[in-house]
């Protein structure tokens, strides 16, 4: 394996310092993957879930009218990854994208109306849920709205991630509602931890050193309070901490970390060699 490090000349600055911006890395993983499918929707490609059993739900009761929506979105998910799994080219793929993607706000309107006509039935949550992981605009509007309301219902951790990226300032209210009211540890370290990331990215009307300030606070209070939580195999707390290096050592404005290597001619190489200068880094592997 072989790895250089390249410096060349860029704009002028006092020392070496990390005034460059990065993508933040929960954004950026989104990002890849919407991209793993040419989807024409802003909507992430549909979760690919078993169908839901309605065992558990009483035929006609709210409960079995979200489960059918539910497994009628999932069928056509399957059905679409299906077809395009096995599409030749681009052209076959785009077509399917086009006439076959099952867009979410199809169903939407069913969804709202069973969560609005039972507003008191446990099922008008997870209508809701549903609607804010998987919509946009007027229908996550009501849903979050909904869920403030709701804010200690354990169903409603499974919708926090997903406000990092969406919603809105009303999107920082249902935040803050889960951590202050919701009994689920679980449910409050997801949201503390996605408050934090939305405040350290995206905090529009906010103070840009009050909204820092407040996502350090929160990413130590998760590293403190939910070591036991988990997403996957790490825990938040280790999220957490790694973030909490990054917006104190890595994001714009600070001092950049040394950086010691060799340079082209196998010469060693100090970035502090150069404080002082124009400096541009370029950073490249080859394996």
């Amino acid at each position: 394996m072989k790895r250089w490090l390249r410096l060349g000349l860029a704009l002028a600055c006092a020392g070496p310092s990390a005034a460059f911006a990065g993508d933040d890395p929960p954004k950026k993983e989104a990002a890849k993957q919407v991209k793993a499918l040419p989807l024409t929707t802003k909507t992430a490609a549909p979760k690919q879930d078993a169908k839901t059993s309605a065992d558990d739900a009483p035929a006609g009761s709210p409960l079995a009218q979200v489960r059918a929506v539910e497994n009628e979105f999932n069928d056509a998910a399957q059905a679409f990854m299906k077809e395009y799994s096995v599409a030749k080219t681009n052209e076959e793929r785009q077509k399917l994208v086009t006439e076959k993607y099952p867009q979410p706000v199809k169903y939407a309107p069913r969804m709202l109306k069973i969560a609005e006509d039972h507003p008191d039935d446990p099922a008008a949550i997870e209508a809701y849920v549903w609607l804010l992981m998987r919509t946009r605009g007027a229908e996550a509007e009501k849903a979050i709205d909904a869920l403030i309301t709701h804010a200690d219902h354990p169903k409603v951790a499974d919708a926090a991630p997903i406000l990092q990226y969406s919603g809105g300032p009303k999107a920082v209210a249902l935040l803050r509602a889960i951590i202050e009211k919701n009994p689920s540890r679980y449910a409050q370290g997801i949201a503390c931890l996605t408050l934090a990331r939305r405040l350290a990215s995206d905090s529009p009307g906010v103070d840009p050193k009050r909204a820092a300030a407040e996502s350090e606070a929160l990413f130590e209070r998760v590293v403190k309070d939910y070591s036991d939580v988990k997403t996957g195999t790490r825990s938040i707390a280790e999220q957490a901490k790694s973030e909490l290096f990054e917006a104190r050592n890595l994001s714009v404005g600070k001092p950049a970390p040394d950086i010691v290597g060799k340079d082209l001619a196998d010469k060693p190489l100090k970035l502090s060699d150069y404080r002082g200068k124009i400096v541009m880094l370029d950073f490249w592997g080859d394996w």
